[in-house]
């Protein structure tokens, strides 16, 4: 068995890694997502920077494929001593969206540089045990416990729509167009249920339900106007607010 020592660079690579961790904060969110804030990755890369330097750490990232053709990245950490810890982040892939012509609103490689930086912000921030994004599930409303008591509790009423709630057609509809703008359907959800304190898609109104479907085909109709469509992952789970 190796015998570690405080000589061995790895030790000395994870002592700097204490050092760095305990020195980060949080960065600022100032990006608009659907339903939350998140933090770009120039900013994040700009504030930590100089603080890996300090401690003798840098990063490397890198765009890799996997067997099944899908576009990842591998980060690694570095001490300036040899030391080195690494890992693999493969994000779902990005669906291109079409107009109504059927031409994609950006080509594939556009596609892949998108999924790339949205992969490179999340490995990044995990390596440093930095949060770059607001915690939405913490926030849903599926996540707000009732207060415990010693009386005898009924068996919870089962949901009946009413009148007003969004028709099925709706939802379905609202699926389709969450599918033609590339949006990933778990963030998408995830943003509904925040904005709407709701913990189902059938618990929408019809009102609610109208509004998404008017957000949603304003982005394609966007996206459909400027095939350049930038390459930050983020941009393309966007939709305006209404």
């Amino acid at each position: 068995m190796k015998n570690v020592t405080n000589n061995d660079p790895q030790v000395k690579l994870f002592a700097a890694l204490v050092k760095v961790q305990d020195a980060l904060n949080n960065p600022n969110k100032d990006q608009q997502g659907y339903g939350y804030k998140y933090t770009d990755l120039s900013t994040i890369i700009e504030q930590v920077k100089p603080v890996l330097k300090e401690h003798g750490l840098a990063v490397i990232q890198m765009p890799i494929n996997n067997e099944q053709g899908r576009v990842g990245v591998k980060t690694m950490l570095v001490h300036e001593e040899g030391g080195s810890i690494s890992e693999d982040y493969y994000p779902t892939p990005l669906n291109i969206p079409q107009n109504k012509e059927g031409k994609k609103s950006m080509n594939e490689a556009q596609a892949d540089g998108a999924g790339i930086t949205y992969a490179r912000r999340y490995a990044l921030s995990a390596f440093l045990n930095i949060a770059s994004e607001e915690d939405t599930d913490a926030q849903s409303p599926r996540n707000n416990k009732p207060k415990t008591n010693t009386q005898k509790r009924t068996a919870p009423k089962q949901y009946t729509p009413s009148p007003t709630s969004a028709s099925p057609k709706q939802i379905t509809y609202i699926w389709t167009l969450v599918d033609e703008a590339g949006l990933d359907r778990d963030e998408f959800q995830k943003g509904v249920y925040l904005k709407n304190q709701i913990d189902s898609m059938k618990k929408l109104t019809a009102t609610q339900a109208s509004k998404i479907i008017d957000a949603l085909n304003h982005k394609i109709e966007e996206k459909s106007e400027t095939p350049d469509y930038g390459a930050d992952y983020e941009a393309a789970k966007e939709i305006f607010n209404n």
